[in-house]
């Protein structure tokens, strides 16, 4: 495994639990989006179509990036070993401190990452999309200032 294939998993991986929550937050910001306050009422008077059914029919790419990006992650997370699912929650999701030498811990993050490899090489595109998506929410916040 090359240095750059590592850094690549390791992004992935610590990238994991805020994009979980990015996903989380865009779910409730769509269905709050979606709800239909007055029965009846279609989207902006026009068309047929009420809110829910126009937010179901335009599906969110965003989100769905973030879904695919989650499920790749779980789905590789499936072919660890017991203890090395543990060292990867610890370690890269909660950011734990491990009492091992250095060099042991980067063997076991070297390991680890290893194996994961070929199941998240294919979430480079797909990190690229995440990370522009989260550029361009923090410069519409900065924006609105």
């Amino acid at each position: 495994m090359t240095t750059w294939e590592f850094k690549l998993v390791e992004d992935i991986l610590f990238m994991y639990p805020e994009v979980c929550l990015q996903a989380e937050i865009r779910r409730v910001f769509l269905s709050n989006k979606s709800i239909n306050r007055e029965p009846g009422v279609n989207v902006q008077g026009g068309s047929r179509v009420n809110s829910i059914e126009a937010y179901a029919m335009n599906d969110d790419r965003m989100l769905q990036a973030m879904d695919r990006f989650i499920s790749r992650v779980e789905s590789a997370l499936i072919k660890l070993r017991y203890e090395e699912v543990n060292f990867v929650k610890g370690y890269y999701f909660e950011g734990r401190e491990y009492p091992e030498s250095p060099s042991f811990l980067c063997w076991k993050r070297r390991r680890v990452c290893q194996k994961l490899l070929s199941s998240v090489i294919s979430l480079m595109s797909t990190l690229q999309n995440i990370k522009v998506y989260q550029k361009e929410m923090r410069d519409i916040a900065i924006d609105r200032r």
